[in-house]
């Protein structure tokens, strides 16, 4: 009877600390849900959109790049085709050094660069001679370059783009803006773009950018020719805006344009750069 007895009051200590329990647990408060994960996602997706289409877009402007130096290969004046490549163009370059020069020799230099050009628009001739040595070691390097890529059969591949790019963007930096704008026009390459036309309803249009207008800058980056456009319009965030130069009837002009496509036909453009003191 006794042994009974604490059985059940056995029992019932467990029940009553089972029902504590229990009880204590369903008086928790909830743990709160977890971030909403569609959200995250569609970020996620947001962003990888955005880096797509700039891959695209530098993609874009590399293949574009590709084929204006196969064309600038075969068709420009300052590049000498494979044929002349090895022995015309070392010739031109030992002439560099040389003191004197003969007629046929100065007008084989000018070819190249025209020093003339610069010196006619108020540049010393000292300055516009030291130009000269910049182009013609910046060509030498090209030269070598392209050889390079024929003979180890990467010259129509993105690579070679790529690194004349990187070739011309280490002059670039280290002559400055103003004398690679000379010196671009002394060796008979284009150095504006001309808008010369402009979409209804298009970024440009909203702009402001009229046809005619000679962009000079996009950003913070001066712009020379069509792959410098491309390579900036496909920077940065797309729709951001981004301020541009331009210049119309002799005067410059500071307009704000959405950062992708402007909407606009353009063309290569030569003018005489500004020399300054």
């Amino acid at each position: 009877m006794f042994q009974s007895r604490i059985t059940v009051i056995g029992f019932s200590i467990v029940a009553l600390l089972i029902g504590v329990t229990l009880g204590s647990r369903l008086r928790m408060a909830p743990p709160e849900p977890p971030p909403a994960a569609p959200a995250r996602e569609a970020d996620q997706v947001a962003e990888l959109t955005r880096e797509l289409d700039r891959e695209r877009g530098l993609r874009g402007a590399l293949e574009l790049e590709l084929s204006l130096l196969r064309r600038e290969i075969v068709a420009s004046p300052d590049t000498p085709t494979d044929a002349s490549t090895s022995s015309e163009g070392t010739e031109t370059i030992k002439g560099a050094n040389e003191i004197s020069e003969t007629p046929d020799e100065k007008s084989a230099r000018n070819e190249w660069f025209d020093a003339s050009k610069l010196t006619e628009a108020g540049m010393d001739e000292r300055r516009a001679e030291w130009l000269r040595e910049h182009f013609e070691s910046l060509q030498m390097e090209e030269l070598y370059l392209r050889n390079q890529a024929k003979r180890e059969r990467w010259i129509n591949k993105p690579r070679y783009a790529r690194e004349l790019r990187a070739l011309r963007e280490e002059t670039r930096a280290a002559m400055g803006d103003e004398e690679y704008d000379s010196m671009l026009y002394a060796s008979g390459r284009h150095n504006r773009v001309l808008l010369s036309s402009v979409l209804p309803n298009s970024p440009a249009a909203t702009a402001g950018i009229q046809a005619g207008d000679v962009l000079l800058r996009y950003g913070d980056r001066r712009i020379y020719d069509l792959r410098d456009l491309l390579a900036e319009t496909a920077a940065g965030e797309f729709g951001e805006s981004a301020s541009i130069e331009v210049e119309r009837d002799g005067e410059r002009l500071r307009l704000y344009v959405a950062r992708g496509p402007l909407g606009a036909r353009i063309q290569p453009l030569r003018r005489a750069p500004f020399i300054g003191p």
